[in-house]
């Protein structure tokens, strides 16, 4: 399955103007998530691909709730990865999601390194493994002491998925197993 020029666009521009507004003001707005979702809700609706579209906005979703949640990821992201899904359905939306991961790790750590905060952080890390089972232990750090805009990561992790084919390590395997 290929992406349609409708998608490709659509994914271009949400995803350069969370781009922008992530770089600009460190946020995602509610306005450009949500009105990308419901776009492409519609559109695959129109296309009859709604089954996919919902399969791809909630496998996406899941990733990005469970990292927000373990305060790893914003809630501009985490729904912005809804939107990804919503439009590429769930094979090309999980090879975004993750590009996304390995490049935002990437960029995290250096970013880190350069920082001198490398320690800090995986402590953290590890604290926020704890609180998932173990009640009273919370983060010290503010959630956002470590951030950084993931959008422009995703918007390379879009161009890679979308344009470079031998790069998308899901899709493959769900197109196999139809």
């Amino acid at each position: 399955m290929d992406l349609s020029g409708v998608q490709l666009a659509s994914m271009a521009a949400t995803l350069g103007v969370a781009a922008v507004f992530d770089i600009r003001q460190r946020r995602v707005p509610n306005w450009l998530t949500y009105g990308a979702a419901i776009a492409a809700f519609v559109w695959q609706t129109w296309t009859g691909s709604l089954g996919a579209s919902l399969v791809g906005a909630l496998a996406c979703g899941a990733i990005g709730i469970l990292l927000y949640l373990v305060s790893r990821l914003g809630a501009g992201d985490a729904k912005l990865l809804i939107a990804v899904g919503a439009w590429l359905g769930i094979g090309f939306g999980l090879d975004v999601a993750l590009w996304t991961l390995f490049g935002g790790a990437l960029v995290g750590v250096a970013l880190l390194l350069v920082r001198g905060q490398a320690v800090s952080m995986f402590r953290e890390m590890w604290v926020s493994v704890l609180t998932l089972s173990t009640p009273g232990v919370r983060p010290q750090m503010a959630r956002g002491d470590f951030s950084f805009p993931l959008a422009p990561v995703m918007a390379v992790a879009f161009a890679l998925v979308a344009f470079v084919p031998a790069l998308r390590p899901v899709s493959p395997i769900l197109e196999a197993l139809r």
